[in-house]
């Protein structure tokens, strides 16, 4: 079982399945996403008339090569989430107390939609921002901890496994809106790739960040890597709004 603790400080407004980049804003039609490295590969994004994200679809050489399909079932206190990969369906329910604040998240392997094989609970609130909350995970018998701090538009994130020792720290900046600027990853973990640069030696520490351009909703256009020997764009967005 794993358990990851989280203290983190958002806005219910920004609850996503990424609690730390959270989601779309605006009134989005669609979105089309590429790597600079694979020209030939990029991904779709489409919305449906609330403007939440219904189909997800992958090219690669020029080719489709996976569509995603995502229906949502409301109620009051209950959103439930249908996505279809492949064949397989893969539920996702959230349930929101008397405030329509989550209060607990569950997510469904395509082989058992009865047991959850993650459970997002215990949320805790400040007013609308969310403080902390607790994630259990059925999948492994190691465990694992995370947790957030923030302080004014910075905030740091320590993740920890302690059966595999591997620990790493992220580090996020947000503007004044709340809106996601920068995340470096800082790894103690010697077997640790990242873009392409090993991030740590026994002579070098080094840490690889990721900063992000956006536009006038606050949604990223463009991601860069950053790292000691370069900064380089890595994917950019084209978004298209109603």
């Amino acid at each position: 079982m794993i358990i990851i603790s989280i203290i983190i400080g958002i806005t219910v407004k920004g609850q996503c399945s990424d609690l730390f980049e959270c989601g779309f804003k605006g009134n989005i039609k669609r979105i089309i996403e590429k790597s600079e490295k694979f020209p030939d590969s990029w991904r779709e994004y489409n919305f449906d008339n609330h403007y939440r994200l219904k189909e997800k679809k992958y090219y690669r050489d020029y080719k489709l090569v996976l569509t995603e399909t995502t229906s949502y079932f409301r109620n009051d206190s209950l959103l439930t989430t249908r996505k279809v990969i492949n064949g397989e369906i893969y539920i996702d329910k959230y349930y929101f107390n008397s405030d329509k604040k989550l209060k607990r998240h569950e997510i469904f392997s395509p082989k058992d939609t009865i047991s959850p094989m993650t459970i997002l609970t215990d949320f805790v609130y400040l007013g609308n921002e969310l403080k902390q909350f607790k994630h259990i995970s059925t999948r492994n018998s190691d465990t694992t901890e995370t947790k957030y701090k923030k302080s004014n538009l910075t905030a740091r994130i320590t993740h920890t496994n302690k059966k595999e020792k591997n620990r790493y720290i992220q580090t996020l900046k947000y503007d004044k809106k709340g809106n996601l600027i920068s995340e470096t990853i800082d790894y103690n973990n010697p077997e640790i790739v990242l873009a392409g640069v090993r991030t740590w030696s026994r002579f070098k520490h080094d840490k690889y960040r990721i900063d992000y351009k956006l536009d006038d909703y606050g949604n990223w256009i463009s991601r860069y890597s950053v790292t000691w020997l370069k900064k380089r764009k890595i994917e950019e967005r084209q978004i298209e709004y109603k």
